[in-house]
């Protein structure tokens, strides 16, 4: 399988690498062999806003970090 990358960028601000891998059925990926070794795909929750509160050495919230309504006390029809 050829596993080149397109990047694709937005305004010159960074943007998502796509590649084939990202297409094949789950089972197929789960069980994907490179140079000898299984390889492992990773679920990252909230990965930008988990990477700043550790920056920042601050304790991350409970729940859903992009629902600010619920983070401030505040619910859908206030915001």
């Amino acid at each position: 399988m050829n596993l080149h990358y397109k990047a694709v960028h937005y305004k010159g601000y960074g943007g998502r690498i796509y590649n084939a891998f990202q297409g094949l059925p789950a089972l197929t990926r789960a069980t994907a062999i490179i140079n000898g070794e299984q390889v492992a795909e990773l679920d990252l929750n909230a990965c930008h806003l988990s990477l700043l509160y550790n920056e920042k050495c601050i304790e991350m919230p409970e729940g859903d970090l992009y629902d600010i309504g619920a983070n401030a006390g505040l619910t859908r029809n206030v915001l």
